[in-house]
């Protein structure tokens, strides 16, 4: 507030002055002889103390604020970027307008600034849009490693991620934007107990992968502030970067998929892992709860998948072979339809189930 102020003051003393230069100015070029009319001056010198007040910090604050906030909200490696490329953009237009200097005096000089301003706007545009891309190439990477995998937020509360990292698969650069974090925050500080634990476990989620070798994590500033929904924001910044998002999202996967955009599913890499079975074969489980039809029992395979045994409810708690009947794929998961050794005909129909 104080430099706007300086600026005003400085902006009326700088109008008043242009303002009555302008006036005499009018005068010399008129040769009045009647003599200098003095309403000429005070009126040019008010109109110019006028546009000083109000016009002068949109040439000055305006301008430098504006730079300012987009040096802040730009993360480093694309100022960089931007800057060697605008270097370079500058450097090219010189070189060509070098070649051009036999042109006439004024021509010339319009001709070298059209040139600075096209070849600088090419350089900084690569700069900001190629970036990952020149990186590779500098580091010798494959080019399909520069497109980004965005991360969601049910990404991160859902926690396998850590575990595929670890194991080496996730070799892409990982993003996490900005207001996907203020989600997660909004989250963690929730009144409801399950929902804040579920929020702080995303926040350690994503500070592992931060320290995590292997990983190149990106917390980008990137933001829409005219889409509202963080899942259409997800998907205009995958959009933008060229990536895919990384999620266990259903709804999100399906409208990603119509809008374009690659999506990594981690519900889907489960179920692609999961051993196949099929049915005649035999497995050793443990009947854990009672099902839903009569003189059923509901197993669990270590990966989650849900076994349906016919004729297992008497062995809940127990350890019993069970010959597999059938398997079904739902959208929730997969379910394995079983017969206990002493069971006989075939199983009964059940609705539902998650893997």
């Amino acid at each position: 507030m104080t430099a706007r102020r300086v600026v005003r003051g400085i902006g009326v003393l700088v109008g008043v002055i242009a303002g009555l230069e302008y006036a005499l100015f009018i005068e010399n070029q008129t040769r009045l002889d009647t003599g200098p009319l003095v309403y000429i001056p005070l009126l040019c010198m008010l109109a110019g103390g006028i546009f000083g007040f109000f016009g002068l910090e949109y040439v000055t604050i305006r301008p430098f604020d504006w730079v300012g906030n987009k040096l802040q909200e730009t993360p480093l490696p694309d100022l960089a970027a931007a800057i060697v490329c605008l270097a370079v953009g500058l450097i090219m237009a010189a070189l060509v307008g070098y070649f051009l200097r036999d042109l006439p005096y004024g021509l010339n000089i319009i001709v070298s600034a059209a040139l600075a301003l096209l070849f600088g706007y090419w350089g900084l545009t690569l700069g900001l849009t190629r970036r990952d891309e020149f990186i590779a190439l500098m580091r010798g990477w494959p080019m399909d490693r520069v497109s980004p995998v965005i991360l969601d937020t049910s990404v991160i509360i859902d926690g396998r991620i850590v575990d595929i990292a670890r194991t080496g698969f996730l070799s892409r650069k990982l993003v996490a934007p900005h207001f996907m974090l203020a989600e997660l925050q909004s989250v963690a500080d929730s009144a409801e107990p399950v929902r804040r634990a579920r929020g702080r476990r995303g926040l350690e989620i994503v500070d592992q992968l931060k320290k995590m070798e292997g990983i190149e994590l990106e917390v980008t500033n990137h933001d829409f502030p005219a889409i509202h929904e963080v899942d259409h924001k997800l998907i205009r910044l995958a959009h933008e970067l060229g990536g895919s998002i990384l999620t266990t999202d259903y709804n999100l996967n399906k409208v990603s998929q119509l809008e374009g955009v690659g999506v990594l599913n981690i519900n889907d890499l489960a179920n692609a892992i999961k051993p196949a079975v099929v049915p005649g074969e035999e497995m050793t489980v443990t009947p854990l709860k009672e099902g839903k039809e009569h003189n059923q029992g509901v197993a669990y395979l270590a990966d989650g998948t849900m076994v349906v045994i016919e004729g297992g409810r008497r062995h809940i708690g127990d350890s019993v072979t069970v010959t597999v009947t059938s398997v079904i794929q739902t959208a929730a998961g997969r379910m394995i339809f079983a017969a206990a050794a002493a069971a006989t005909g075939p199983p009964l129909a059940v609705h539902g189930g998650e893997a």
